[in-house]
């Protein structure tokens, strides 16, 4: 079989699990199969360089920053498969046969047609060599690096298990497969057999994300995709497969939200002081559904039910550390996600249904928009009034 098996951060976050990784790729070789892996940054890397990054840098700048930390992955895993006596090799942006472009009028969208080319360049090296391949990566028109949405080593993987018509998708996590529930909220959860595509995106609206959205674009019906434990012996029996494949979807969540926003003090602002903000609420057990920051606030998204021990958490933060000074929150939010199935088109759908919701009386709060998708936080009342501009929008195309 032509497998793609991406290793997420975790799975490569000592020397212990690389040797694993080894281990699992070895076993797929030697069993006569053809592997293209795709590496994550090892452990935290990623949040560290982000963390450390210049915040007035440009986005080139960070782009190339943050793309050490899957520049120096990829070498350590070859230098393991090679020592364990494979012929490998890694592959970056850069490179003659690296395989993944954004558009030149648009960083956030795969150029597929380029992709295509490239991929087509890649898989002429999978005689005999198993190519490692940086995640959440991609390269310009004119040669820059940039970086996929977060969660981009899971696009990287679907998206060329999708153009090079692999017969598998692996991903390799510290997930125990998808589960019936959260492990750390409830007891006793057991791991799901199968699921479909529409039920893993719908996880990720509610803040359970195993795959990232974005990556469920390039599931098709004929490739098949599973989400599998980096300490399970056979990744190809063992996890979580997903079925199905990509369809529009307009996902208006039926939970109210609430926003919880801390103001910075003048001597912080511009600085990254969301750390604390986010551990202090993880710690107290509150699911946060995204966060968002400027130069002088950050936002967190809870769901409603825990606003009053979110908030307590928040303001006991807020009097010990010197980085904030007040706490405000917006009780009832609606969080709308819109994805759209459509290849090649599905950018274009979001844009369209972006200017609408810009052009109505609809006030936005917060907005996230990725390759093909949009996520907006906005007021409980105006929840179901995106139904409208989002037929309006696909009317348009």
């Amino acid at each position: 079989m032509k497998l793609v098996v991406k290793f997420g951060g975790t799975s490569l976050a000592n020397r212990r699990r690389i040797d694993r990784a080894t281990k699992t790729v070895a076993g797929l070789v030697e069993a006569g199969h053809e592997v293209v892996v795709v590496a994550s940054a090892m452990g935290n890397t990623t949040d560290e360089l982000l963390n450390d990054v210049a915040p007035d840098s440009s986005n080139l700048d960070r782009a190339e920053v943050v793309s050490m930390g899957e520049r120096t992955s990829v070498r350590m895993l070859k230098s393991h498969l090679t020592a364990a006596g494979m012929d490998a090799t890694f592959v970056e942006p850069g490179d003659d046969d690296w395989p993944i472009f954004v558009r030149p009028d648009d960083e956030n969208s795969i150029d597929i047609e380029r992709t295509k080319r490239g991929v087509e360049r890649l898989s002429e090296r999978l005689d005999g060599c198993v190519p490692v391949v940086t995640g959440f990566l991609a390269e310009d028109d004119e040669g820059n690096v940039r970086t996929l949405n977060r969660g981009g080593s899971d696009t990287t993987a679907t998206l060329l298990g999708d153009v090079m018509n692999a017969d598998k998708v692996v991903l390799v996590t510290d997930v125990r497969g998808i589960r019936t529930g959260d492990p750390k909220a409830v007891d006793g959860t057991k791991r799901i057999d199968e699921i479909s595509v529409g039920e893993v995106r719908d996880l990720a609206t509610c803040s359970a994300e195993v795959v990232a959205p974005a990556a469920l674009e390039y599931k098709t019906e004929t490739t098949e995709l599973s989400v599998v434990h980096y300490e399970h012996d056979d990744v190809l029996a063992d996890g979580t497969d997903i079925y199905g494949e990509f369809e529009t979807v307009l996902n208006v969540r039926d939970v109210p939200f609430a926003g919880i926003t801390v103001s910075k003090t003048v001597s912080r602002s511009g600085s990254r002081v969301d750390g604390p903000l986010v551990e202090t609420l993880s710690t107290a057990g509150i699911a946060i559904k995204n966060a968002f920051a400027d130069m002088d606030s950050v936002t967190c998204y809870v769901r409603r039910d825990d606003l009053h021990d979110a908030v307590e958490s928040v303001h006991r933060l807020v009097t010990e550390h010197d980085g904030f000074s007040s706490v405000s929150t917006r009780e009832t939010v609606a969080v709308v996600h819109v994805v759209d199935g459509e290849r090649g088109a599905a950018f274009d759908t979001v844009r369209r249904f972006a200017i609408s919701l810009l052009d109505s009386s609809i006030e936005i709060f917060d907005a996230e928009i990725g390759t093909n998708s949009m996520t907006v936080y906005l007021d409980w009342d105006d929840r179901h009034h995106v139904e409208d501009l989002l037929q309006s929008a696909r009317m348009r195309g």
